[in-house]
C-alpha cells in the first residue's frame, strides 16, 4: 500500500443531498452513475465509496418518523481535492452539504454483492443533534456506551456504522452531531414495527417494551425535534470486502 493510500484512512467525508426530484429508482441510478464516474476518475485517491439513496416511499404507519423527500448520502475516504470534484458532479441534483466525520463500526455489514449493486436489504440513515442540555462528552458517552448496545440488542441489524461529525465543510450546511447507518437483511425488518423493535420472532408485547426502551433513552441524549430518518438503498461501489 502506498503512503498516499494509507493516509486516506484518516479522512472520511459524508455528502448529503436533498434532491430536486422525489424518491425513485431513477434517482438512485443517477446518483450511482455520477458517483461511479467520479470514483473511476479518482481511483488512486479514494476508497470505501458507499451510496445510500431513497428510492421508494417509506411506510406511513410506523413509530419511526420517516422523511419522504428525495435524499442521498455518499460516504467516502478521499483527499479534499477529490471531494471538491464529487461536490461539483452532484451539485446540480439538489442542495448539497459536506461533512468530515470520524467513523466507527460496531457491526460491519457483510458485502457479497458485486460492486455497484444494491444490497439485498435496506438501510436506515439517521441524522441527529445532541440534546441541548448535554455537553459533547456526555452525548458521546450516552450514544456510544448506552444507545449503540441497545440498538444492537433490539433491532435486527446486519450492519451499524457510527459517524461523529467533526467538521462542516460547507459553512451554510445544517449542523449535525451524528450520522448513523443501520442495515437490515430484508425490507420487512424495517416496514414491520414488530420486527423493527424485536426481530422476526418477537411478540407484540416485546416489541412495545423495546420501543419504549429505545424511545426513552433516545429522548435523554438526542434533540428529537430535529432528528431525521431516511429509508434508503445501499450500494458499495468498491464491492465486497
Amino acid at each position: 500500500m502506498s503512503y498516499a493510500r494509507a493516509a486516506l484512512r484518516a479522512s472520511k467525508f459524508v455528502l448529503l443531498l436533498r434532491s430536486k426530484s422525489s424518491a425513485t429508482p431513477e434517482l438512485g441510478r443517477e446518483i450511482a452513475l455520477r458517483t461511479t464516474a467520479w470514483r473511476d476518475a479518482h481511483r488512486d485517491t479514494t476508497e470505501d465509496v458507499v451510496v445510500h439513496v431513497t428510492e421508494s416511499a417509506p411506510p406511513r404507519v410506523t413509530l419511526v418518523p420517516f422523511r419522504r423527500e428525495g435524499f442521498a448520502m455518499v460516504s467516502v475516504r478521499a483527499e479534499p481535492a477529490a471531494i471538491d470534484a464529487l461536490r461539483t458532479s452532484l451539485a446540480s441534483m439538489g442542495r448539497l452539504a459536506c461533512y468530515r466525520v470520524d467513523e466507527s463500526v460496531p457491526r460491519a455489514r457483510a458485502r457479497t454483492e458485486p460492486a455497484g449493486s444494491i444490497a439485498a436489504g435496506p438501510a436506515l440513515v439517521t441524522l441527529f443533534r445532541k440534546h441541548p442540555k448535554l455537553d459533547r462528552e456526555t452525548f458521546l458517552r450516552e450514544w456510544h456506551g448506552h444507545h449503540t448496545p441497545l440498538a444492537l440488542e433490539v433491532h435486527p441489524l446486519v450492519g451499524y456504522v457510527r459517524n461523529v461529525v467533526r467538521d462542516l465543510i460547507d459553512e451554510e450546511a445544517p449542523s449535525w452531531d451524528g450520522i448513523v447507518i443501520e442495515s437490515f437483511a430484508r425490507d420487512a425488518d424495517v416496514r414491520s414495527t414488530v420486527r423493527f423493535f424485536g426481530g422476526p420472532t418477537a411478540s407484540r408485547a416485546r416489541a412495545v417494551i423495546n420501543a419504549i426502551r429505545v424511545g426513552l433513552h433516545a429522548s435523554s441524549f438526542l434533540d428529537l425535534r430535529t432528528i431525521e430518518n431516511h429509508l434508503v438503498t445501499e450500494r458499495a461501489l468498491d464491492g465486497a470486502r
